[in-house]
């Protein structure tokens, strides 16, 4: 009977399966301490008191060097997040600033197609506000929210502030 020796493992799949093993005795050792935990709390409440504040003694200082790099990362990825959101408000942003440009150039000019701006402002004016209809100026801007602002005000609700003599 010819017997030959099974070929030797190599040391890097020993120690895979060595860390393997261990992972496996702490995984049960954390899984029975948190049973033992539960009966003992379960059967007398101050007991498993002093017994968990004892644990959570042991566990705190390991808990905070091994949870650094987790909080690591979700900093990282809350900053990530807080880019791609700068990004999204920023595109909403000049799609809005696009969309007061074409509202002013429309205002502006008398011959335009005005309907999206009526559907939005509905008591804005459509004029050439300083009389140059080939130059859309800060002119035509501050003439524009005056009288915006002029419709705001109730006249018939303001009581004279003077007396007479």
């Amino acid at each position: 009977m010819d017997w030959t020796p099974a070929p030797r493992r190599s040391s890097a799949m020993r120690r895979e399966q060595n860390l393997a093993l261990v992972g496996a005795v702490v995984s049960g050792a954390v899984i029975a301490t948190g049973l033992l935990l539960l009966l003992v709390a379960r059967v007398n409440p101050d007991a498993g008191a002093r017994m968990r504040g004892a644990m959570l003694d042991i566990v705190t200082p390991v808990w905070s060097v091994v949870r650094l790099p987790f909080d690591g990362a979700g900093k990282a990825l809350g900053l990530a997040g807080d880019y791609l959101g700068a990004v999204d408000r920023n595109r909403r942003m000049t799609a809005e600033l696009a969309k007061a440009n074409a509202d002013l150039a429309a205002q502006a000019d008398p011959d335009a197609d005005t309907d999206a701006l009526k559907a939005r402002y509905p008591k804005s004016q459509v004029r050439d506000f300083d009389g140059n209809p080939k130059l859309l100026s800060e002119m035509d801007a501050l003439i524009a929210y005056l009288q915006m602002m002029g419709t705001l005000v109730d006249f018939e609700a303001a009581a004279p502030q003077e007396t007479a003599k």
